[in-house]
């Protein structure tokens, strides 16, 4: 149980979350810099690979942070 709770906060709170944030900033100060969608995706993949040996676990995450990762390029209006 914990185990799952700290790997929750790794991948959502400090990986996920910051990530995002900083692709935001990068975007606010630079419009011709774009990191499309898939980009950040397969970089999460990889992540998650290297990370979760179950790959149905990693296949859950993954969902999850392309949730974020799509509502957070949405909100902030950044290009897919």
């Amino acid at each position: 149980m914990l185990e799952n709770n700290l790997l929750d906060h790794f991948v959502f709170a400090v990986f996920l979350e910051n990530y995002l944030k900083h692709y935001g900033e990068i975007m606010k100060n630079n419009r011709h810099f774009h990191w499309p969608l898939s980009y950040c995706l397969d970089f999460v993949s990889d992540i998650l690979a290297d990370l979760i040996e179950d790959e149905d676990v990693a296949g859950e995450y993954f969902s999850k942070c392309r949730s974020i990762a799509e509502n957070y390029y949405a909100e902030h209006k950044l290009p897919v």
